[in-house]
């Protein structure tokens, strides 16, 4: 009876988003619409954008500097001016807020729990500690990437079909996880399982929860979400070793992955084993599908180009001779680099980036004088800045090379990097809340695409790279595409 109680309300409360999101002529007097903004024809407006947000998305950079799009439960502003997307970065996030954008996209309170929402302190442990050990780490990343390759994917003589989207993600999470919670439970099928499904309960349940009002939103987290279940799952695999690194790992003893700084943090040491088990799934929420998808991304693109593979494999081949599988050799591949980095321009895992949220409650007005209310979302239209002509050549075509290329000639050693950001470039945002875990990424995937390079063939069936699929403001790579693969000849 409760759980219907709930959704009756949550139909209520859908009625009078449809209601409210209507006044788009007096909350945004100033900001163009793309697509119809009437009372009923919004609502196809936000349909459409969910199904095709590539185009109207590139269809808004083009026409204004500044626009608005209905999603099926707000409108959100998206920025297509350089000038302005930089304004957006540099403000304080008591006026324009990456958490609260967050949270209001993903539910973060009522999904991943308070804890995370108002104390990501996990986020300064991947930002620091885990970069900087990214030296001592890559090592037993490496290991678990060899043996995920040989069990997930074996190499056999003859060309084999393989779905490379589950595969890959077992492949990542399994190597991630070697540093976020070490031997042996990364190499649980269980627990790599429950990562991997981990986010997609999220997303479902933040939808559910962002059409509640707030008061009801703690009741709809809890019982008419997966996330709860998941988090109690987590706990029965990974409670037992957090209580057991509690006791008894001291001094040189401690295990050197993420698991260990968060119990070693000041945070850690006054967090429940529940709250650390939601915390370590929380990281993997932000890390296995995001790497997933570029490496799926990255995989079509050079199985749909062999002719691309000759070039890399040779940088591949004469680094690790010279400097073995360390991280210091993934830095000196250049040209995997740069074919990883133009993957990302080109693909993306979304067709915007950089969300803020306004927290002013008299709304914030930028430079040119165009005025946002407050509670409202921003965001970037990175799909329409990677395509831009004034900012790279034939953006269009991918040039693999396109990169390295642009270091060669600048003399930029770090300017055009994989993990570089810069306002034309924001796969990984930008700033001071650019992804804090992306030179860990960019370093397994470089681990990943190297093994391939040098262990197998691959190609796709009809020599053609599977389409992306799109959801939202999400690029997906095609989910059920098979790629043909074998040892290497």
């Amino acid at each position: 009876m409760q759980e219907y109680i709930l959704i009756g309300s949550i139909g209520i409360v859908g009625l009078a988003l449809l209601i409210q999101k209507q006044s788009y002529s007096r909350r945004f007097p100033n900001i163009p619409s793309v697509g119809p903004h009437g009372f009923f024809s919004s609502w196809k407006s936000a349909w459409d954008h969910f199904i095709r947000s590539r185009e109207l998305i590139l269809e808004g950079y083009h026409k204004h500097k500044i626009f608005n799009y209905p999603s099926f439960i707000e409108w959100r502003t998206v920025l297509s001016d350089v000038k302005l997307i930089d304004e957006m970065r540099k403000a304080p996030d008591n006026e324009l807020s990456f958490p609260e954008a967050v949270n209001e996209i993903l539910g973060t309170e009522y999904t991943l729990g308070p804890a995370i929402h108002h104390n990501a302190y996990h986020i300064e442990i991947i930002r620091n500690q885990l970069t900087k050990s990214l030296p001592l780490v890559f090592g037993d990343l490496v290991d678990e990437l060899q043996c995920a390759f040989k069990e997930i994917i074996p190499a056999t003589d003859e060309w084999s079909r393989i779905n490379a989207t589950p595969s890959i993600m077992k492949l990542v999470a399994r190597s991630s996880n070697r540093t976020f919670v070490g031997l042996p439970l990364c190499r649980n099928p269980e627990w790599i399982q429950l990562n991997i499904d981990y986010t997609i309960e999220v997303v479902k349940g933040s939808f559910v929860i962002n059409i509640a009002p707030h008061f009801l939103k703690p009741l709809v987290g809890r019982y008419l979400t997966t996330v709860p279940k998941a988090n109690r799952r987590g706990l029965t695999l990974i409670g037992p070793m957090i209580e057991e690194r509690r006791k008894s790992i001291e001094g040189d003893q401690k295990p050197n992955d993420i698991l260990q700084w968060i119990l070693d943090s000041a945070g850690g040491q006054a967090e429940s084993t529940q709250e650390i088990t939601t915390r370590i799934l929380a990281v993997n929420f932000a890390a296995i599908h995001t790497t997933s998808m570029s490496f799926t991304h990255a995989l079509y693109d050079i199985a749909a180009h062999p002719e691309w593979v000759d070039e890399m494999r040779a940088e591949v081949e004469e680094v690790i001779a010279r400097e073995g599988w360390t991280k210091i050799g993934m830095n000196k591949m250049r040209k995997l680099d740069s074919f990883l980095k133009e993957s990302q321009r080109v693909n993306g895992l979304g067709t915007t980036s950089l969300q803020r949220k306004v927290l002013k409650p008299e709304g914030y007005t930028f430079s040119d004088g165009t005025h946002v209310p407050c509670g409202v979302t921003i965001s970037a239209a990175s799909g329409g800045l990677h395509r831009d002509e004034r900012v790279y050549e034939k953006p269009e075509e991918f040039m693999p090379f396109r990169f390295a290329e642009m270091r060669d000639e600048e003399g930029e050693g770090s300017k055009h990097q994989m993990v570089a950001t810069s306002n034309e470039y924001l796969p990984f945002g930008h700033g001071r809340h650019a992804c804090p875990g992306r030179f860990f990424a960019v370093n397994e995937l470089k681990a990943m695409m190297s093994y391939v390079l040098l262990n197998y063939d691959v190609k796709t069936i009809d020599g053609q790279r599977p389409k992306n699929s799109y959801f939202g403001t999400a690029v997906v790579p095609h989910t059920t595409a098979e790629l043909l693969i074998r040892k290497r000849k």
